[in-house]
């Protein structure tokens, strides 16, 4: 039994200051979180640390960056084979500053000079989960295995993304995504044009969750649509959270919980995430997540909002 994740890779540099970036100063930092990121991999680090089988495919270059890359997955017990290093390439990587006065970020990214190349794929898994980035290796995955149960962490409804999700079993996608797919911002506070919207969106993939960030979620089941509430926690950093929330999702579906509770799981273990800085550095540990739910049960419970 394994998991799956085929996505973007990078490498993030956190620094924390005491107040906000100016010109011209010198200032002192005072926290750094330095680890691998991008989508593909925060969530395999999640499915890795809560003991599933996890392997990871990406693409990352042949430089420092790439060795510090490697080197964090394993400890998050993500087996890296199948990450593919090019030589005489750069990786992708990312500097953060996070300003203490108002928790705020100012992020630069070098998207690196890794090219497309075929990446190689592992003989077997049982769920896959795809970000969106590395499009014909996903592909490939998906026809390579069509009976493994299939996640698309969807976060732009691009051309290419919106075909992936036509091909999956879950679309798990962001506010952004929705929004795109369906032309227009969605009603939230108009419940029978937001079950419209998200009638187009079920068209694509038998399952759809609408991730709202601070808002909760929007799915679908039995002929309703329901709302599932964030959980009330003092948010300091929110790097990740959507990833982990893809990541907890991954595990839900590959230790078969009933849906509701997937939905659940995820919410927390995205909400307890954004207590803390970074995007790896704050996956919380599984029993922390099922400790939380057991005792804040009724704060995730969802809302019924339209039928569909």
């Amino acid at each position: 039994m394994s998991v799956l994740c085929i996505g973007q890779c990078g490498y993030d540099m956190i620094y924390c200051i005491p107040g906000r970036i100016e010109e011209n100063i010198k200032a002192r930092v005072s926290e750094i979180y330095e680890l691998p990121g991008g989508p593909a991999a925060c969530a395999a680090a999640l499915t890795g640390r809560w003991g599933l089988e996890t392997r990871l495919v990406t693409r990352v270059g042949d430089d420092l960056f790439a060795d510090a890359i490697l080197r964090g997955l394993g400890r998050f017990a993500v087996d890296v084979s199948y990450v593919k290093r090019l030589a005489g390439t750069e990786s992708s990587r990312s500097f953060v500053l996070r300003h203490g006065d108002n928790g705020n970020r100012t992020a630069f990214n070098y998207p690196g000079t890794v090219l497309d190349r075929e990446l190689p794929l592992p003989p077997e898994w049982d769920v896959l989960l795809i970000d969106g980035h590395e499009r014909a290796s996903s592909e490939r995955a998906l026809a390579a295995n069509p009976s493994a149960v299939s996640i698309l962490d969807g976060g732009t409804a691009r051309e290419h993304t919106v075909a992936l999700a036509r091909r999956v079993d879950y679309l798990v996608c962001s506010e952004v995504f929705a929004a795109g797919f369906v032309g227009e911002e969605l009603a939230l506070d108009r419940p029978r044009q937001l079950a419209v919207q998200y009638g187009k969106l079920s068209e694509l993939a038998p399952g759809v969750v609408v991730t709202l960030g601070g808002r909760g979620l929007l799915y679908g089941e039995g002929g309703a649509l329901f709302c599932m509430p964030a959980i009330r926690v003092d948010c300091v950093d929110t790097l990740g959270a959507g990833d982990i929330f893809h990541g907890a999702f991954a595990y839900g579906v590959h230790e078969k919980l009933p849906f509701e509770r997937i939905l659940e799981m995820s919410t927390v273990a995205s909400g307890l995430s954004v207590t803390k800085i970074g995007g790896m550095s704050s996956i919380p540990e599984r029993e922390e997540v099922f400790a939380y739910l057991e005792a804040h049960e009724a704060e995730v419970r969802p809302v019924r909002v339209a039928e569909l």
